[in-house]
């Protein structure tokens, strides 16, 4: 579609003829799916690695870009619990509500397999530091 065809269309027209050219643009995302295979690239800055997974069947010249802008704004993600200081408590924090004389039901502990146990570990002394959790009395 040539500029002379476009001042000819009606206001009604002109989002499909740009929906088209995006398409057009953005040929990348079709034929791609959420269970399509995923590469890891490293978005850190020096000293520190920061794994991101990115679809396997970008197109070489769009991958470059991402990858760029995903370094250039790596610091709006986050790797660690230290690094989301300003977390919104009432997103994460849930309390239980308890009618007055009455004290909560404990449960049995449940038992974790034993390969993992090392990882649950360290998992939960990572949300302690960072004060996420703590343990109850």
């Amino acid at each position: 579609m040539t500029s002379g065809e476009t001042s000819t269309l009606t206001p009604l027209q002109l989002p499909l003829v740009s929906l088209k050219n995006l398409q057009k643009k953005a040929s990348w995302v079709l034929g791609s799916t959420h269970s399509d295979e995923l590469e890891s690239v490293d978005i850190g800055k020096g000293d520190r690695s920061r794994p991101m997974w990115i679809n396997k069947k970008l197109e070489p010249e769009f991958e470059a870009k991402l990858v760029k802008l995903l370094q250039e704004f790596s610091d709006c993600f986050a790797w660690e619990y230290h690094e989301m200081p300003s977390l919104d408590r009432s997103i994460i924090e849930h309390k239980l509500p308890i009618k007055l004389g009455y004290h909560p039901y404990m449960q049995h502990s449940r038992k974790i397999d034993a390969t993992i146990v090392d990882q649950v570990k360290a998992e939960i002394e990572r949300t302690i530091e960072a004060g996420f959790i703590r343990p109850c009395r």
